[in-house]
């Protein structure tokens, strides 16, 4: 019964937290909340990635409390995760168009490996950048190709027509 009192789990003015269950009751909530708006928003859902999503959550809870670790809550900090979040949105809104103009069967988040395509290169410009001109002589050729095929059907269907007035 002595164990009751705050002053004798953690003395006087201390809080106790016991940091597995932090980090378990911020890994369910982060998970049920990514989940929920995940549903909301119409998205296909991968469990595996709002785990990782949910995981990453409750390590920076738990990082938050720790002795030392304040830095989780530097204003640098909380800057820096908003930014990522900024990113990662924005890579989502490119891919989104891209399968838009690709379709549907082109899921560009699994053909990339999960690259953040709003994220710079290596050469200084950003991966859709590259993306497009890496893409745009494999556009270019397929275009051509489709207006010669346009080209083609269309004079086929005039020779018909001409044919067709010439045998009338």
């Amino acid at each position: 019964m002595g164990n009751d009192r705050p002053e004798d789990r953690g003395g006087r003015g201390v809080t106790v937290i016991y940091l597995d269950e932090l980090f378990l009751l911020n890994f369910v909530v982060d998970y049920l909340l990514l989940l929920a708006a995940g549903r909301l928003s119409g998205e296909i859902l991968r469990r595996g990635w709002l785990a990782l999503g949910a995981a990453i959550g409750a390590a920076y809870a738990a990082a938050a409390v720790l002795p030392g670790m304040g830095f989780p809550r530097h204003p640098l900090c909380k800057l820096g995760a908003a930014g990522l979040a900024l990113l990662n949105e924005y890579d989502g809104k490119i891919k989104k168009l891209l399968t838009g103009i690709f379709g549907a069967e082109n899921d560009f988040d699994a053909i990339l490996g999960g690259v953040n395509l709003a994220g710079v290169g290596a050469n200084g410009k950003r991966v859709v950048q590259n993306l497009l001109e890496a893409l745009t002589p494999i556009l270019r050729e397929g275009a051509e190709r489709r207006l010669t095929a346009a080209a083609d059907a269309a004079a086929a269907r005039a020779d018909a027509a001409r044919a067709e007035r010439g045998a009338v």
